[in-house]
């Protein structure tokens, strides 16, 4: 059976996170994380709000010495902070905004959580005020912190809010960036603006085990972000890993407006939305997506082709038909020998075939 997602600490700062696409290890510090799971390993540097970021994915294929392991692109360079703003309504708060900024593209994040603590608590520029200290808040490891600013800035009925023409983040931080993970085979990069609260809200909430908060938040926004497709996959992957698979049936017909292999994103929401259908029993509907998903392979992850492969033989086992269950397990041996568990599993059918 599929078991809910979960994170263990084994060692301070490392994490073993079992899920039902393998087990993993994680680890690392504010600005620098690194992650070994089923597709391969992946180091994510960055400092978050500076535009200076840098992910780095080496699949198991690229370990094995395949040569079809393509080169990273060039990252951005640093930004550099504007000049303070020439004004009668540049004053004091302002220039303690700057400040912030200069500091935590410095990678000085105390001293720039402390400037933006300090302005949200004197109630200056708080949409701006909020969202740096939410984001230096969770950089630092104040994770609950984080989650009740942005909260405070979401309610917040002012302007301008981060990231509009005439926001202080927009002044100080142009052209800013920020790499941000969803799951383990999709990331978005997006500018210094309210598309991240989202993003980071669901982050921390499961980073905090509330996984109705989490649900709560992506649902609210999943109709009204221009990225909604990837919180939309956000959503499915949480609804699944919670087992809430009426609400992602619904969710699939309602709102996904129903699935087709378009790209890596829309894969990976029929691989959640395969693997409810089989904890489900529908084997048939799920059969059906499988094989839908499974058609076209040109510019596919193929680690993640692999999981759906090896979720389609695993649906085979379930429904009794150990035949096609050996042979796609067969086929996935043939392919990826080292992929999850598949030679127990190869091993297990062929000895109950004797």
């Amino acid at each position: 059976m599929v078991r809910f997602r979960k994170s263990i600490t084994i060692a301070p700062g490392i994490k073993l996170n079992l899920s039902k696409s393998g087990v993993g290890l994680s680890g690392g510090i504010p600005g620098l994380r690194w992650n070994i799971g089923p597709q391969g390993l992946r180091f994510t540097a960055n400092i978050p709000g500076t535009g200076i970021y840098e992910e780095r994915r080496i699949g198991w294929s690229a370990i094995r010495g395949d040569p079809d392991e393509k080169d990273q692109p060039e990252q951005p360079a640093k930004l550099e902070v504007p000049p303070p703003r020439q004004g009668l309504l540049t004053g004091g708060p302002e220039r303690r905004f700057r400040e912030g900024c200069v500091a935590y593209i410095d990678d000085q994040r105390d001293e720039a959580y402390a400037a933006f603590a300090e302005l949200v608590e004197d109630g200056h520029h708080l949409g701006d005020s909020r969202y740096m200290q939410a984001w230096t808040g969770w950089t630092l490891g104040n994770n609950e912190v984080a989650a009740d600013v942005y909260a405070d800035l979401l309610a917040w009925e002012g302007e301008p809010l981060p990231g509009d023409d005439d926001s202080l983040v927009t002044a100080y931080l142009p052209g800013g960036v920020v790499d941000v993970p969803i799951t383990d085979f999709a990331s978005i990069t997006l500018p210094l603006d309210m598309r991240l609260v989202p993003f980071a809200m669901a982050e921390l909430l499961q980073e905090a085990e509330d996984t109705d908060g989490a649900i709560h938040v992506l649902e609210q926004f999943t109709t009204q972000m221009p990225d909604a497709r990837l919180l939309q996959l956000s959503l499915a992957e949480i609804y699944y890993h919670a087992g809430r698979y009426d609400a992602l049936f619904d969710f699939v017909a309602d709102q996904a407006g129903g699935l087709e292999n378009e790209d890596n994103v829309s894969l990976e929401m029929m691989y959640y939305w395969a693997r409810a259908l089989t904890e489900a029993e529908f084997y048939d509907a799920a059969k059906d997506v499988y094989i839908r998903a499974i058609r076209k392979e040109k510019d596919r992850d193929p680690d993640l082709r692999n999981l759906l492969q090896y979720a389609r033989a695993d649906m085979f086992e379930r429904w009794g038909k150990r035949a096609d269950a050996r042979r796609y397990f067969e086929k996935l041996f043939a392919q990826a020998p080292g992929f999850l568990d598949v030679v127990d599993r190869v091993k297990h059918l062929q000895s109950e075939d004797t």
